[in-house]
């Protein structure tokens, strides 16, 4: 057991460094609590999309029928949710450093339609059969909400929206 550190008297009552560690200063711009909402709901993601057993599938991980709701039916709209203040955040950043809206917006359009044609691309793999196409799955949906939250933001200042560089 010689490589495994063992804390000591010496160790534990060594002075605590007031300079942060490298990795505090690389999180410094990040939100803690977004980060974690974020990695739950991609953990509810993988979860509802493959609970085990389809024949033995725990009723709050099923979709419900038209007329009810489960844990399962809020996944999604918790995942856009997530990205429209990751995007709102990230786009406010970029403005106070000076990137021009016109950039911004191609860069997010870009996204938008990466995000659309790879969901597109899923439902022709492994074998096409345009039954099963669908134009408007998961990755289309988050796609367009891409589009519409830059666009919003595109023409805030026309309209005198929140999105505007702080002075």
């Amino acid at each position: 057991m010689e490589g495994i550190p063992i804390a000591s008297a010496e160790t534990i009552a060594a002075p605590v460094s007031t300079m942060p560690a490298a990795t505090d200063v690389a999180r410094a711009g990040r939100m803690v609590s977004l980060d974690v909402f974020r990695g739950i709901t991609i953990a509810a993601m993988i979860l509802v999309n493959d609970p085990g057993s389809w024949s033995h599938i725990y009723a709050p991980l099923e979709h419900a029928e038209w007329n009810g709701w489960t844990p399962t039916d809020v996944v999604f709209p918790s995942f856009l949710w997530v990205v429209g203040v990751a995007m709102t955040l990230s786009l406010g950043r970029k403005l106070a450093l000076g990137v021009p809206r016109a950039e911004l917006f191609t860069q997010a359009f870009r996204r938008a339609a990466i995000l659309y044609v790879l969901g597109l691309l899923i439902y022709v793999y492994p074998g096409f059969n345009l039954s099963t196409q669908r134009l408007m799955g998961v990755l289309q949906r988050i796609g367009f909400r891409v589009k519409r939250l830059s666009s919003r933001q595109r023409c805030a200042d026309d309209f005198g929206l929140p999105f505007r560089r702080s002075r």
